[in-house]
Protein backbone atom coordinates (compact mmCIF):
# COMPACT_ATOMS: atom_id res chain seq x y z
CA UNK A 1 0.00 0.00 0.00
CA UNK A 2 2.53 2.49 0.92
CA UNK A 3 4.05 2.76 -2.82
CA UNK A 4 0.43 2.64 -3.83
CA UNK A 5 0.51 6.02 -1.98
CA UNK A 6 3.35 7.27 -3.00
CA UNK A 7 2.28 7.05 -6.71
CA UNK A 8 -1.02 8.90 -5.59
CA UNK A 9 0.75 11.45 -3.79
CA UNK A 10 3.41 11.99 -6.84
CA UNK A 11 0.12 12.71 -8.69
CA UNK A 12 -2.39 14.48 -6.92
CA UNK A 13 0.80 16.81 -5.83
CA UNK A 14 1.50 17.30 -9.34
CA UNK A 15 -1.81 17.81 -10.67
CA UNK A 16 -2.05 20.17 -7.62
CA UNK A 17 0.84 22.00 -8.39
CA UNK A 18 -0.75 22.08 -12.22
CA UNK A 19 -4.15 24.32 -10.96
CA UNK A 20 -1.51 26.45 -8.81
CA UNK A 21 0.41 27.57 -11.70
CA UNK A 22 -2.62 27.90 -14.55
CA UNK A 23 -5.56 28.73 -11.76
CA UNK A 24 -4.08 30.37 -8.69
CA UNK A 25 -5.97 28.33 -5.36
CA UNK A 26 -8.57 25.99 -6.95
CA UNK A 27 -11.05 27.26 -4.91
CA UNK A 28 -13.86 29.98 -5.02
CA UNK A 29 -11.92 31.13 -7.95
CA UNK A 30 -14.52 33.17 -10.38
CA UNK A 31 -14.01 33.89 -13.91
CA UNK A 32 -13.32 37.07 -14.47
CA UNK A 33 -13.92 37.27 -18.74
CA UNK A 34 -15.93 40.52 -19.57
CA UNK A 35 -17.68 39.01 -21.57
CA UNK A 36 -18.90 35.49 -22.88
CA UNK A 37 -17.15 34.09 -25.69
CA UNK A 38 -19.07 31.74 -28.34
CA UNK A 39 -18.77 27.56 -27.08
CA UNK A 40 -18.00 24.89 -29.71
CA UNK A 41 -21.69 23.59 -28.56
CA UNK A 42 -20.66 20.25 -30.03
CA UNK A 43 -18.70 19.85 -26.48
CA UNK A 44 -20.88 20.91 -24.07
CA UNK A 45 -20.98 18.14 -21.51
CA UNK A 46 -20.36 16.67 -18.27
CA UNK A 47 -17.09 14.74 -18.15
CA UNK A 48 -15.93 12.01 -15.23
CA UNK A 49 -12.05 12.19 -14.91
CA UNK A 50 -11.10 8.80 -15.95
CA UNK A 51 -7.24 9.17 -15.92
CA UNK A 52 -4.28 11.28 -14.48
CA UNK A 53 -0.57 11.19 -14.67
CA UNK A 54 2.55 12.61 -13.66
CA UNK A 55 6.24 12.04 -13.21
CA UNK A 56 5.94 8.77 -14.90
CA UNK A 57 3.14 7.68 -12.03
CA UNK A 58 -0.49 7.29 -12.84
CA UNK A 59 -3.66 7.06 -11.59
CA UNK A 60 -6.24 4.68 -13.71
CA UNK A 61 -10.08 4.50 -13.78
CA UNK A 62 -9.89 1.65 -11.02
CA UNK A 63 -7.16 4.30 -8.66
CA UNK A 64 -9.28 6.69 -8.59
CA UNK A 65 -12.41 4.40 -7.74
CA UNK A 66 -10.03 2.67 -5.09
CA UNK A 67 -9.21 5.84 -3.55
CA UNK A 68 -12.61 7.74 -3.77
CA UNK A 69 -11.80 10.73 -5.63
CA UNK A 70 -14.28 12.55 -7.41
CA UNK A 71 -13.18 14.60 -9.96
CA UNK A 72 -14.83 16.33 -13.49
CA UNK A 73 -15.35 18.78 -15.69
CA UNK A 74 -18.61 20.27 -16.80
CA UNK A 75 -18.50 22.51 -19.99
CA UNK A 76 -21.95 24.46 -20.21
CA UNK A 77 -23.55 25.42 -23.43
CA UNK A 78 -23.11 28.96 -22.67
CA UNK A 79 -19.62 29.03 -22.23
CA UNK A 80 -19.35 28.30 -18.92
CA UNK A 81 -18.05 25.86 -16.76
CA UNK A 82 -15.80 24.47 -13.79
CA UNK A 83 -13.51 21.46 -12.94
CA UNK A 84 -13.64 20.22 -9.28
CA UNK A 85 -10.86 17.58 -8.06
CA UNK A 86 -12.64 16.54 -4.68
CA UNK A 87 -14.34 19.81 -3.18
CA UNK A 88 -11.65 22.01 -4.92
CA UNK A 89 -13.39 23.74 -7.59
CA UNK A 90 -12.37 26.02 -10.20
CA UNK A 91 -15.22 28.16 -12.46
CA UNK A 92 -13.93 29.42 -16.13
CA UNK A 93 -15.15 30.10 -19.54
CA UNK A 94 -14.19 27.85 -22.38
CA UNK A 95 -14.58 28.48 -25.98
CA UNK A 96 -12.97 26.70 -29.52
CA UNK A 97 -10.64 24.23 -27.73
CA UNK A 98 -9.24 26.82 -24.61
CA UNK A 99 -9.87 27.25 -21.16
CA UNK A 100 -9.70 30.51 -19.15
CA UNK A 101 -9.51 31.46 -16.29
CA UNK A 102 -8.56 34.26 -14.23
CA UNK A 103 -6.57 35.40 -16.86
CA UNK A 104 -4.40 32.13 -17.97
CA UNK A 105 -5.67 30.10 -20.90
CA UNK A 106 -4.87 25.97 -21.52
CA UNK A 107 -5.93 24.47 -24.19
CA UNK A 108 -7.82 21.26 -24.33
CA UNK A 109 -8.32 18.02 -26.87
CA UNK A 110 -11.29 16.87 -28.18
CA UNK A 111 -11.52 13.39 -28.99
CA UNK A 112 -13.82 10.25 -29.06
CA UNK A 113 -16.30 11.61 -26.09
CA UNK A 114 -12.71 12.39 -24.05
CA UNK A 115 -11.32 15.99 -23.39
CA UNK A 116 -7.64 15.63 -22.71
CA UNK A 117 -5.62 18.79 -20.55
CA UNK A 118 -1.86 18.65 -21.36
CA UNK A 119 0.66 20.80 -19.42
CA UNK A 120 3.86 20.95 -18.81
CA UNK A 121 5.02 23.66 -15.72
CA UNK A 122 8.82 22.76 -13.88
CA UNK A 123 9.06 19.88 -12.23
CA UNK A 124 6.34 17.27 -14.12
CA UNK A 125 4.71 16.45 -17.02
CA UNK A 126 0.81 16.26 -16.09
CA UNK A 127 -1.86 14.51 -18.31
CA UNK A 128 -5.45 14.36 -17.24
CA UNK A 129 -8.54 13.33 -19.15
CA UNK A 130 -12.09 13.18 -18.86
CA UNK A 131 -14.97 10.98 -20.43
CA UNK A 132 -18.01 12.15 -21.65
CA UNK A 133 -20.67 10.21 -18.89
CA UNK A 134 -24.50 9.95 -19.69
CA UNK A 135 -25.13 11.22 -15.70
CA UNK A 136 -26.38 14.60 -14.72
CA UNK A 137 -23.99 17.10 -14.27
CA UNK A 138 -23.43 17.97 -10.86
CA UNK A 139 -23.61 21.12 -9.71
CA UNK A 140 -21.11 23.39 -7.70
CA UNK A 141 -23.61 22.85 -4.60
CA UNK A 142 -24.21 19.55 -4.94
CA UNK A 143 -20.41 18.94 -4.57
CA UNK A 144 -19.93 21.49 -2.26
CA UNK A 145 -23.02 19.58 0.25
CA UNK A 146 -21.47 16.45 -0.37
CA UNK A 147 -17.99 17.37 1.08
CA UNK A 148 -19.52 19.41 3.74
CA UNK A 149 -21.24 15.93 4.75
CA UNK A 150 -18.10 14.08 4.83
CA UNK A 151 -16.24 16.48 6.61
CA UNK A 152 -18.83 17.83 9.12
CA UNK A 153 -18.76 18.79 12.69
CA UNK A 154 -18.40 15.09 13.98
CA UNK A 155 -21.58 13.28 15.19
CA UNK A 156 -24.20 12.28 17.82
CA UNK A 157 -21.94 9.61 19.89
CA UNK A 158 -25.79 8.85 21.40
CA UNK A 159 -24.49 9.53 25.51
CA UNK A 160 -25.79 10.45 28.46
CA UNK A 161 -27.44 13.91 26.68
CA UNK A 162 -28.92 11.72 24.02
CA UNK A 163 -30.62 9.67 25.71
CA UNK A 164 -28.46 6.43 26.63
CA UNK A 165 -25.35 4.69 25.05
CA UNK A 166 -27.07 4.37 21.45
CA UNK A 167 -23.74 3.51 19.21
CA UNK A 168 -25.43 2.60 16.02
CA UNK A 169 -25.32 4.76 12.93
CA UNK A 170 -21.96 4.21 11.98
CA UNK A 171 -22.94 3.92 8.11
CA UNK A 172 -23.28 7.62 7.86
CA UNK A 173 -19.68 7.77 8.81
CA UNK A 174 -17.95 4.99 6.88
CA UNK A 175 -18.17 2.10 9.30
CA UNK A 176 -19.28 -0.91 8.80
CA UNK A 177 -19.54 -4.08 11.03
CA UNK A 178 -18.22 -2.49 13.94
CA UNK A 179 -17.36 -4.21 16.94
CA UNK A 180 -18.10 -2.14 19.74
CA UNK A 181 -15.84 -2.92 23.13
CA UNK A 182 -15.61 -0.11 26.05
CA UNK A 183 -12.47 -0.34 28.43
CA UNK A 184 -11.46 1.58 31.66
CA UNK A 185 -7.15 0.11 31.71
CA UNK A 186 -4.30 0.33 29.41
CA UNK A 187 -3.95 -3.67 28.65
CA UNK A 188 -7.62 -3.85 26.98
CA UNK A 189 -7.77 -0.36 25.39
CA UNK A 190 -3.99 -1.65 23.12
CA UNK A 191 -5.61 -4.97 22.69
CA UNK A 192 -8.75 -4.00 21.45
CA UNK A 193 -7.07 -2.25 18.34
CA UNK A 194 -8.21 -3.65 15.33
CA UNK A 195 -9.79 -3.60 12.34
CA UNK A 196 -13.91 -2.02 12.34
CA UNK A 197 -13.41 -1.45 16.30
CA UNK A 198 -15.35 1.31 17.98
CA UNK A 199 -13.01 1.55 21.19
CA UNK A 200 -14.73 3.83 23.97
CA UNK A 201 -12.80 4.49 27.01
CA UNK A 202 -13.70 5.29 30.36
CA UNK A 203 -12.20 8.14 32.17
CA UNK A 204 -8.43 7.40 33.51
CA UNK A 205 -5.06 8.02 32.00
CA UNK A 206 -3.88 5.42 30.13
CA UNK A 207 -0.23 5.02 29.37
CA UNK A 208 1.05 3.61 26.47
CA UNK A 209 4.74 3.19 27.63
CA UNK A 210 3.86 1.04 30.63
CA UNK A 211 1.73 -1.58 28.11
CA UNK A 212 4.79 -1.86 25.90
CA UNK A 213 7.41 -2.75 28.77
CA UNK A 214 5.63 -6.04 29.03
CA UNK A 215 4.14 -6.44 25.49
CA UNK A 216 5.28 -9.21 22.81
CA UNK A 217 4.73 -6.97 19.91
CA UNK A 218 6.78 -7.50 17.07
CA UNK A 219 9.32 -4.82 15.61
CA UNK A 220 8.31 -2.59 12.67
CA UNK A 221 10.33 -3.23 9.80
CA UNK A 222 10.80 -0.03 7.94
CA UNK A 223 13.48 -1.41 5.44
CA UNK A 224 10.77 -3.94 3.95
CA UNK A 225 8.24 -1.27 4.31
CA UNK A 226 10.08 0.74 1.99
CA UNK A 227 10.86 -2.09 -0.50
CA UNK A 228 8.24 -5.36 0.14
CA UNK A 229 5.13 -4.34 -1.39
CA UNK A 230 3.50 -7.87 0.59
CA UNK A 231 5.22 -6.16 3.89
CA UNK A 232 1.96 -4.18 4.75
CA UNK A 233 -0.24 -7.25 3.96
CA UNK A 234 1.70 -9.86 6.51
CA UNK A 235 2.76 -7.66 9.28
CA UNK A 236 -0.97 -5.82 9.70
CA UNK A 237 -1.96 -4.75 13.22
CA UNK A 238 0.55 -3.60 16.27
CA UNK A 239 3.84 -3.02 16.05
CA UNK A 240 6.61 -1.39 18.28
CA UNK A 241 9.45 0.93 16.75
CA UNK A 242 12.39 1.92 19.14
CA UNK A 243 13.50 4.89 19.26
CA UNK A 244 16.18 6.96 21.52
CA UNK A 245 15.07 6.77 25.50
CA UNK A 246 12.01 3.78 24.41
CA UNK A 247 9.52 2.44 22.02
CA UNK A 248 6.58 3.75 20.15
CA UNK A 249 3.82 2.18 19.22
CA UNK A 250 2.75 1.69 15.30
CA UNK A 251 -0.56 1.13 14.69
CA UNK A 252 0.01 -0.53 11.10
CA UNK A 253 -2.66 -1.06 8.47
CA UNK A 254 -6.02 -1.15 10.63
CA UNK A 255 -9.11 0.19 8.50
CA UNK A 256 -11.79 1.31 10.49
CA UNK A 257 -11.18 2.28 14.06
CA UNK A 258 -12.41 4.75 16.13
CA UNK A 259 -11.40 5.73 19.86
CA UNK A 260 -13.77 7.44 21.78
CA UNK A 261 -14.30 8.94 25.92
CA UNK A 262 -17.52 7.47 27.58
CA UNK A 263 -18.08 10.24 28.98
CA UNK A 264 -17.06 14.34 26.88
CA UNK A 265 -16.80 16.33 29.72
CA UNK A 266 -14.45 13.97 31.60
CA UNK A 267 -12.30 12.57 28.48
CA UNK A 268 -9.89 9.75 28.69
CA UNK A 269 -6.15 10.93 28.55
CA UNK A 270 -3.57 8.74 26.52
CA UNK A 271 0.14 9.46 27.27
CA UNK A 272 3.69 7.81 26.72
CA UNK A 273 7.27 8.35 28.64
CA UNK A 274 9.78 8.63 26.15
CA UNK A 275 10.33 12.08 24.83
CA UNK A 276 11.57 10.50 21.52
CA UNK A 277 8.50 8.71 20.63
CA UNK A 278 5.25 9.63 19.10
CA UNK A 279 1.90 9.34 21.30
CA UNK A 280 0.28 7.91 18.25
CA UNK A 281 1.69 6.72 14.70
CA UNK A 282 -1.07 5.50 12.51
CA UNK A 283 0.83 3.99 9.48
CA UNK A 284 -1.15 2.87 6.23
CA UNK A 285 -4.59 3.04 7.59
CA UNK A 286 -7.69 3.98 6.29
CA UNK A 287 -10.60 5.76 7.95
CA UNK A 288 -9.69 6.46 11.47
CA UNK A 289 -11.48 8.75 14.35
CA UNK A 290 -10.67 10.41 17.54
CA UNK A 291 -13.40 11.47 19.46
CA UNK A 292 -12.68 13.62 22.35
CA UNK A 293 -9.53 12.58 23.66
CA UNK A 294 -6.97 13.61 25.35
CA UNK A 295 -2.97 12.67 23.88
CA UNK A 296 0.37 14.32 25.41
CA UNK A 297 3.26 13.26 27.07
CA UNK A 298 3.79 12.06 30.59
CA UNK A 299 4.98 15.14 32.55
CA UNK A 300 8.78 14.48 32.77
CA UNK A 301 12.27 15.88 32.62
CA UNK A 302 13.78 17.15 29.28
CA UNK A 303 12.08 18.44 25.78
CA UNK A 304 10.52 16.30 23.25
CA UNK A 305 11.82 15.39 19.64
CA UNK A 306 8.60 13.02 19.29
CA UNK A 307 5.34 14.10 18.30
CA UNK A 308 1.88 13.86 19.81
CA UNK A 309 0.45 12.53 16.48
CA UNK A 310 1.92 10.74 13.09
CA UNK A 311 -0.14 10.04 10.08
CA UNK A 312 1.93 8.39 7.52
CA UNK A 313 0.38 7.13 4.31
CA UNK A 314 -3.22 6.98 5.45
CA UNK A 315 -6.85 8.31 4.65
CA UNK A 316 -9.59 9.66 5.97
CA UNK A 317 -8.15 10.56 9.66
CA UNK A 318 -10.88 12.83 11.69
CA UNK A 319 -10.33 14.35 15.07
CA UNK A 320 -13.12 15.36 17.20
CA UNK A 321 -12.84 17.56 20.08
CA UNK A 322 -9.64 16.26 20.85
CA UNK A 323 -6.60 17.80 23.17
CA UNK A 324 -3.17 17.67 21.88
CA UNK A 325 -0.83 19.02 24.33
CA UNK A 326 3.83 19.84 24.16
CA UNK A 327 5.72 18.72 25.04
CA UNK A 328 5.26 16.82 21.74
CA UNK A 329 7.19 18.71 19.64
CA UNK A 330 4.55 18.92 16.94
CA UNK A 331 0.86 17.84 17.56
CA UNK A 332 1.09 16.87 14.52
CA UNK A 333 3.52 14.86 11.55
CA UNK A 334 1.27 14.11 8.55
CA UNK A 335 2.87 12.92 5.56
CA UNK A 336 1.68 11.18 1.75
CA UNK A 337 -1.91 11.52 3.27
CA UNK A 338 -5.12 12.03 2.08
CA UNK A 339 -8.51 13.44 3.78
CA UNK A 340 -7.44 14.71 7.06
CA UNK A 341 -9.74 16.55 9.12
CA UNK A 342 -9.11 18.37 12.55
CA UNK A 343 -12.40 19.98 14.10
CA UNK A 344 -12.82 21.64 17.23
CA UNK A 345 -9.62 20.68 18.69
CA UNK A 346 -7.19 22.30 21.42
CA UNK A 347 -3.52 22.36 20.04
CA UNK A 348 -0.99 23.81 22.59
CA UNK A 349 1.98 23.84 24.57
CA UNK A 350 4.25 22.19 21.54
CA UNK A 351 7.66 22.75 21.80
CA UNK A 352 8.80 22.92 18.00
CA UNK A 353 5.64 23.82 16.35
CA UNK A 354 1.94 22.39 15.49
CA UNK A 355 2.02 20.58 12.27
CA UNK A 356 4.69 19.39 9.70
CA UNK A 357 2.49 18.17 7.00
CA UNK A 358 4.30 16.66 3.37
CA UNK A 359 2.81 15.22 0.35
CA UNK A 360 -0.55 15.81 1.44
CA UNK A 361 -4.34 16.11 -0.24
CA UNK A 362 -7.11 17.81 1.81
CA UNK A 363 -6.44 18.38 5.30
CA UNK A 364 -8.50 20.59 7.33
CA UNK A 365 -8.54 22.23 10.78
CA UNK A 366 -11.92 23.61 11.98
CA UNK A 367 -12.93 25.16 14.63
CA UNK A 368 -9.56 24.78 16.41
CA UNK A 369 -8.31 26.68 19.28
CA UNK A 370 -4.51 26.95 18.34
CA UNK A 371 -2.24 28.62 20.89
CA UNK A 372 1.09 28.81 23.59
CA UNK A 373 2.80 26.53 20.67
CA UNK A 374 6.62 28.14 20.53
CA UNK A 375 10.10 28.05 18.83
CA UNK A 376 10.26 27.04 14.99
CA UNK A 377 7.45 27.49 12.31
CA UNK A 378 3.48 26.60 13.36
CA UNK A 379 3.03 24.66 9.87
CA UNK A 380 5.41 23.85 7.54
CA UNK A 381 3.92 22.58 4.32
CA UNK A 382 5.67 21.01 1.73
CA UNK A 383 3.81 19.52 -1.79
CA UNK A 384 0.32 19.84 0.49
CA UNK A 385 -3.15 22.08 0.67
CA UNK A 386 -4.45 23.23 3.96
CA UNK A 387 -7.91 24.77 4.76
CA UNK A 388 -8.02 26.82 8.16
CA UNK A 389 -11.76 27.48 9.09
CA UNK A 390 -13.12 29.58 11.84
CA UNK A 391 -9.62 28.45 13.79
CA UNK A 392 -7.67 30.54 16.56
CA UNK A 393 -4.35 31.51 16.59
CA UNK A 394 -2.87 32.95 20.11
CA UNK A 395 0.40 33.35 22.04
CA UNK A 396 2.48 31.33 19.12
CA UNK A 397 5.95 32.29 19.75
CA UNK A 398 7.42 31.25 16.17
CA UNK A 399 6.65 32.47 12.12
CA UNK A 400 2.82 31.20 11.76
CA UNK A 401 3.34 29.09 8.17
CA UNK A 402 5.86 28.18 5.71
CA UNK A 403 5.18 26.72 2.67
CA UNK A 404 6.62 25.63 -0.71
CA UNK A 405 5.66 26.32 -4.51
CA UNK A 406 3.95 23.45 -4.52
CA UNK A 407 1.52 24.16 -1.24
CA UNK A 408 -1.20 26.65 -0.41
CA UNK A 409 -3.10 27.31 2.36
CA UNK A 410 -6.41 28.76 2.84
CA UNK A 411 -7.83 31.01 6.01
CA UNK A 412 -11.58 31.45 6.48
CA UNK A 413 -12.77 33.29 9.26
CA UNK A 414 -10.01 32.65 11.73
CA UNK A 415 -8.84 35.32 14.39
CA UNK A 416 -5.42 36.41 15.03
CA UNK A 417 -3.62 37.66 18.18
CA UNK A 418 -1.50 40.80 17.03
CA UNK A 419 2.07 38.71 16.58
CA UNK A 420 -0.20 35.68 14.36
CA UNK A 421 -1.49 38.65 12.53
CA UNK A 422 1.44 40.07 11.43
CA UNK A 423 3.32 36.98 10.57
CA UNK A 424 -0.05 35.55 8.23
CA UNK A 425 0.19 39.16 6.60
CA UNK A 426 3.90 38.60 5.55
CA UNK A 427 3.06 35.26 4.84
CA UNK A 428 0.42 36.61 2.36
CA UNK A 429 2.95 38.76 1.08
CA UNK A 430 5.44 36.18 0.75
CA UNK A 431 3.81 33.71 -1.27
CA UNK A 432 1.57 35.38 -3.40
CA UNK A 433 -1.59 33.88 -3.55
CA UNK A 434 -0.84 30.17 -2.02
CA UNK A 435 -1.74 31.56 1.34
CA UNK A 436 -5.36 33.24 1.29
CA UNK A 437 -7.14 35.18 4.10
CA UNK A 438 -10.78 35.82 4.16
Amino acid sequence: MKKAFRRLAVVMSAVLALSFVLFGSMTSIKAQAAEKARATYEDAGFYEMTYISADDEELTTDDLEEYGIIAGLVLNEDGTGFLYLADDITEFTWQDGQITADGEVIEYNYRRDTITLEEDDEESHIIMKFTLSDEEAPTIDDILAYYEDMYGEGYDDGGEDDGGDDFSDWSDFGYTDSSYVRVDNVEDFINAIQDNATIVLEPGVYNISEYLEDADLDAFDWDAYDNDEDYASESYGLLVDEVFDGEQLIVFNIDNLTIMSADKNDPAEIVVDPRYANVFTFCDCDTLELDHVVLGHSDGDGSCTGNVIGIDYSWYVTLNGCELYGCGAYAFDIEDSMYININDCDLHDCTYGVATIADTYETYFKYCDIHDCEEFTMFELSWSEVNFYASSFEALDGELITLDDYSAAKFLACTFDDDAQDSIDDAVDAYEGLVTVD
